[in-house]
């Protein structure tokens, strides 16, 4: 996911001391967290049927996304670098839960394809 990378990208230039423009990327990062609770907050809120379990293991990703995010932002206030690899690691389990969701749904639909009457 673009997120994921983009935190990578990040983590690595602070992990070397490569960051300058500290109110500029904060500013971005809680952009990115007002976002990620819009998406949230909206499809915490749409119930289709037959979707419950799915919907609950993306709202966990978005939940990790905004736990990881939000550890990098903790790292612009604080300096402590352990909130650099407990972001990346909450953002890899969101990216993680992303991809079997996106698995599922390609099985899904496979299996519905095959079944389907022309």
């Amino acid at each position: 996911m673009e997120l994921l990378n983009s935190l990578r990208v990040l983590g690595k230039k602070i992990l070397k001391d490569d960051v300058y423009e500290k109110v500029k990327i904060e500013k971005a990062l809680n952009k990115s967290l007002i976002q990620l609770r819009i998406i949230k907050n909206k499809s915490a809120s749409e119930n289709i049927s037959g979707t419950e379990n799915v919907r609950e293991l993306f709202l966990e990703a978005l939940n990790l996304y905004i736990e990881g995010t939000g550890d990098f932002v903790a790292f612009l206030k604080d300096n402590n670098k352990d909130h650099i690899s407990e972001g990346l690691f909450k953002a890899e389990e969101a990216d993680d839960i992303l991809a079997s969701i996106e698995e599922l749904i390609l099985r899904n639909k496979e299996r519905f394809s095959d079944i389907s009457v022309s």
